[in-house]
Formats: C-alpha cells, structure tokens, sequence
C-alpha cells in the first residue's frame, strides 16, 4: 500500500486515500488520491453547510488543485463523490 505525503491529514474508503497538502491551507492547496480517478466530484461547505466551491476530477488524475485564495479564512468540509469511493475531510484555510 503506497502511504501518500502528509498522511495525518489522509482518509480512507477501503482501499481508496485521499489528503490534503498542506493543510491549513493558504493561496490553493492539492487533493491527492492514490489511486487515478475516473469520474469524481469535489464540493467543499463553509461550516453553515452552504456549497462555496464545486470542482470536477479530471478523468484518470491522481490530485486536484483548490484555488483556496477565493475562499475567506476558516474551517471547511470537503466532500469527494467518485467511483472509487466517497470520502470526506476537513481543511482550514489562513490568509
């Protein structure tokens, strides 16, 4: 099993890893899975539950770029909905 760099901020489905670097996060951060995503969905909620960003994995990548530098300095819930699993995590952003 192939551990991905920043492991503490990693989450699993099954087989299936995704983290967060670097976490917090300033200007953007990368989503990194260990396996290649097929067909995927990134939402990411402030901590009312509203949507403030929605990104499409491109078909057959390994990570996704967040252009956090939109987003106001706080805690977030990232959601990723994909046909390899579906996972869920936290990311703080600064400014």
């Amino acid at each position: 099993a192939t551990m991905l760099a920043g492991a503490e901020n990693e989450r699993s489905a099954g087989a299936f890893r995704m983290a967060i670097i670097p976490n917090p996060a300033n200007e953007f951060c990368s989503l990194q899975f260990n396996e290649t995503v097929s067909q995927g969905i990134i939402r990411v909620y402030d901590m009312t539950g509203k949507m403030v960003m929605e990104q499409t994995v491109p078909e057959g990548n390994t990570f996704v770029s967040l252009m956090t530098w939109k987003l106001a300095a706080g805690l977030y819930q990232i959601e990723l909905n994909s046909t390899n699993g579906d996972l869920q995590t936290s990311l703080q952003v600064n400014h």
